[in-house]
């Protein structure tokens, strides 16, 4: 297992989408939230709901025939 931290859900689509298991294993994408007991988590929980759902694939790579 591999933690790789990224920027967003679009910068984490691009960084697996190079790791060499990409193209011969399986990727998972998760999002991990640093825990702060001072943090309001319902705010933030209804900051990112937007992005809970959302799917972004990496273009698909030319085709060299």
């Amino acid at each position: 297992m591999e933690l790789i931290e990224t920027d967003g859900l679009a910068s984490a689509v691009e960084v697996a989408a190079a790791h060499p298991l990409a193209s011969s294993g399986l990727v998972v994408l998760t999002p991990l939230w640093r825990f702060d007991p001072h943090e309001d988590h319902v705010a933030r929980a209804a900051r990112e709901e937007p992005e809970w759902l959302v799917r972004s694939e990496p273009a698909p790579a030319a085709s060299s025939t």
